[in-house]
Parts: C-alpha cells; structure tokens; sequence
C-alpha cells in the first residue's frame, strides 16, 4: 500500500490567553494523513475550536508548529490565499454574510479564483445542490433556519476544493437526514484525496470518521479509536 501524505501536523504547540482561560493548549501534538477523515473530540472549552483557529491561521500559537503540506502555517504570508486555496473552513457559527444571499455566499469565496463570475455561479449552484438547498439560492441568511445555514456553510467550505477541510460541529444542528447527507460530503472529500479534522461531539459524526482524537487537559489522551471502517 502506498503511504499517504501528510496533510497536517501539529507539533507540540501550546495556546495561553490573558486572564481566567490561561493554559488552553498543552503541547498538544497530532497528525493526519491525505485522504484521512479525523474527529477531535472533548469537553466544551477543551481548546477544540481554538485547534481549529491555529490551524486556519485565524490565530497564532504561543510556541510549537503547525504544518500544513509541510508549510509552517504561522509563516505564510498570503493567508488569504492560503485559506482559498489549501484550507476551506466550516465555522460553529456559520459566519455567513447576511446581506448576501445564499448563492452569493458561496461564491464569494471563489473570489480571486481562477473562475470566471458564470463559472463561479455555476459551481456555487452546484454545492447548494449538493446540500440539499437548491430552492433557497435567492434567500438571505437571516430567513434561513439555523439547520439551512450550517449547510450553506458546509457549501462555502468545499467551493474551492480544498486539501485541508476544517469542520466545527458541522453536524450539530442537522436532523439525521440532512447530517448524514453532510458526513457522506465530507467522506466524498476524504475519497478524493482530500483531509477532514471536525470537531464535534455529534457521535453520527465520530461514528463515520477514520480516526476520533480525544482532547483532554489540552492535549491528546494516549487512547485513539477508530470510527467506521472504509466503505
């Protein structure tokens, strides 16, 4: 069998705050592969979100190295471009632009792309599809229940076809139906050779990834099990 490459590593990295929430992460340590569907899991304010944030480079870690493809993400200096084009991020709370549509905040990631505007709206279409939300493309953020919006995020994320798929409770707020559609989309991305790390406590989620970490203390406890066998 061929090894696959690594897609991330993050290697003895620690993250403090100022104040009450001190010690968040603690030289925490862990790797996925390409083609690998992983899920951290762990207590609410166990530094999940935050794992997230660091390896988006929407945040800096006190000390230690995040890799992603083997580039130290805190030294990258077109992050724009970085999180077009290698990381696709799907957010807890959504962060959709309410002034644009369900269409336009799809394609508005595609901005700076390669794809012209009818390409763009094309592929934009085609991802509401793919969630199941093709009548709601002319629909604002706020008219959308909470459910509809997690998976217009989902869409976003995906847009650019990134390497790197990050995933914050992407299930969380999803009836069965609509949440297996999404962890069949996240399986997808895996099978084209593509990297998932989601974050959730959703065991529809744990239940269908490669690999579940569990985050203790700040760190990976020494116990990792596997979720659903590959189809």
């Amino acid at each position: 069998m061929t090894e696959r490459a690594q897609a991330l590593r993050v290697d003895d990295v620690v993250k403090s705050f100022p104040g009450n929430r001190g010690l968040v992460l603690d030289h925490l340590s862990f790797e996925i592969a390409d083609g690998e569907f992983v899920v951290l899991e762990g207590p609410s304010g166990g530094g999940k979100s935050t794992t997230i944030h660091l390896i988006a480079a929407l945040d800096r870690p006190t000390s230690g190295t995040i890799l992603v493809h083997g580039r130290d993400v805190t030294r990258r200096r077109r992050l724009d471009r970085f999180r077009r084009e290698e990381v696709g991020v799907i957010f807890q709370l959504h962060n959709l632009l309410p002034h644009l549509t369900a269409l336009q905040n799809v394609e508005i990631v595609m901005l700076g792309s390669k794809l012209h505007r009818s390409q763009r709206i094309r592929r934009a279409r085609e991802l509401l599809h793919s969630v199941a939300l093709d009548d709601q493309a002319d629909v604002y953020p706020p008219e959308l229940s909470g459910g509809e919006r997690q998976r217009i995020a989902v869409a976003r994320a995906l847009a650019n076809s990134p390497r790197l798929l990050l995933a914050d409770e992407p299930t969380g707020s999803l009836d069965n139906d609509t949440a297996e559609l999404v962890i069949g989309l996240l399986r997808s991305h895996c099978a084209a050779g593509g990297a998932v790390l989601a974050v959730s406590h959703d065991q529809r989620l744990t239940g269908g990834a490669d690999r579940v970490l569990h985050l203790v203390g700040g760190r990976i406890e020494p116990a990792v099990r596997s979720g659903a066998p590959r189809p």
